[in-house]
């Protein structure tokens, strides 16, 4: 039960966390599609905020405040991809996606092993809370890919060139 209070409590405070990155990284990205797309995690991790809070209370868990490496590592990549590539470029779009997905695929694991652990833990409000987020995590890593594929990427590659 340990490792699953812990876990839960650094998935907290990265959620926290995140909602102030894609904020950044949305300001920062050129193409319209791609502020859009990532408007919607940032309101996304406040219902995650909401549902982890859900699922302290109910365990009558306090988040204590926790620095995660990971989570520090991942926003500072963020940061430096930004300021590392031109303002105004489908390449630094390619970046904020890039970093993007990182962000959104340490949720998805994080999201996916919390789950499973509360399912081992007989957990069930928080299984189904935590699968939700999961949902919506895959669903928002798959949108990026979309924009990437479609708009993003073919956009980078006419830079480059």
């Amino acid at each position: 039960m340990e490792f699953f209070l812990t876990r839960l409590v650094d998935l907290y405070h990265a959620e926290k966390k995140f909602i102030k990155s894609f904020v950044a990284l949305s300001i920062a990205a050129y193409t319209s599609e791609l502020r859009t797309a990532l408007n919607s995690p940032s309101t996304e991790a406040e219902t995650h905020v909401n549902r982890l809070e859900t699922i302290m209370k109910s365990l009558k868990v306090k988040p204590a405040k926790q620095e995660c490496n990971i989570v520090s590592a991942l926003v500072e990549k963020a940061r430096d991809l930004i300021v590392k590539n031109e303002p105004g470029t489908a390449m630094r779009d390619a970046a904020i996606i890039y970093a993007a997905q990182h962000i959104e695929h340490y949720k998805i694991a994080s999201y996916t092993v919390l789950h499973e652990v509360s399912k081992e833990l007989k957990l069930e409000q928080a299984s189904v809370l935590l699968e939700q987020c999961l949902k919506e995590e895959n669903d928002t890593a798959a949108y990026l890919s979309q924009i990437a594929s479609n708009i993003i990427n073919p956009a980078a590659a006419k830079d480059a060139v």
